[in-house]
C-alpha cells in the first residue's frame, strides 16, 4: 500500500487554511451587519452557527448623559457615553433604534475581536419626537457557534432638555 506524500499533505493543509483565512479575518458581528442593514437590527433568531438569542442579565449598560440631562430620558441633540459590559470576552454588536454613534459609521458599533465591553458616544437626533422611545441593544456571543446573548435599555425622548442646537427643531 502506498504511503501519502508528506509534501502533498502539507499542500492540502495550506490550501485549506487559505480558504478559511478570509472568513476568520472578519468578526462575527460583521456577518450579521452585512446581511441586515436596518438601524437597530439585532438577531431575533438563530443566525449562522449561532443559536437563537436569549436575555442575559449579566450584560450591564451604562448611559451617561451631559449636564442637564434628565434621569432615564434622552434629550434631542445630546451626546451620551454608552457602554455595555459582560463578565467574559465576547464579540458584540451595539445598536440604536434612532440616532448615531460618533465615528462608528452610523447606528451600530460592532467589535472586531472578543472584548469585555463595547462603548461609543451616542447622539440623539434633533428630530426625535417628544415622548418617542429610543432603544439601545447589544447582542454578544462567546464563540462562533454558541447562543446569542442580548440585553438593552429603552428610554423616552424628552424635548424639554433638547441641546441648544436643536431647540425649535421640529420632529420629522
Amino acid at each position: 500500500m502506498a504511503r501519502p506524500c508528506p509534501a502533498l499533505l502539507l499542500l492540502l493543509l495550506a490550501g485549506g487554511l487559505l480558504l478559511c483565512a478570509p472568513r476568520a479575518a472578519r468578526a462575527y458581528p460583521a456577518y450579521f451587519v452585512a446581511a441586515n442593514s436596518a438601524c437597530g437590527a439585532q438577531p431575533a433568531k438563530a443566525f449562522g452557527r449561532h443559536k437563537a438569542p436569549v436575555a442575559d442579565q449579566s450584560i450591564l449598560f451604562t448611559v451617561q448623559g451631559p449636564p442637564g440631562s434628565v434621569g432615564k430620558r434622552f434629550c434631542p441633540g445630546a451626546a451620551y457615553a454608552v457602554s455595555a459590559s459582560w463578565p467574559e470576552p465576547r464579540n458584540a454588536l451595539l445598536s440604536a433604534s434612532a440616532g448615531a454613534f460618533d465615528g462608528a459609521g452610523g447606528c451600530r458599533v460592532a467589535t472586531t475581536s472578543r472584548v469585555p465591553s463595547v462603548s461609543g458616544t451616542f447622539r440623539v437626533p434633533c428630530g426625535a419626537a417628544d415622548g418617542s422611545r429610543v432603544s439601545l441593544r447589544v447582542t454578544s456571543a462567546t464563540g462562533g457557534s454558541g447562543g446569542f446573548l442580548q440585553n438593552g435599555v429603552t428610554w423616552p425622548v424628552f424635548a424639554g432638555c433638547a441641546a441648544p442646537a436643536c431647540r425649535g427643531a421640529r420632529a420629522g
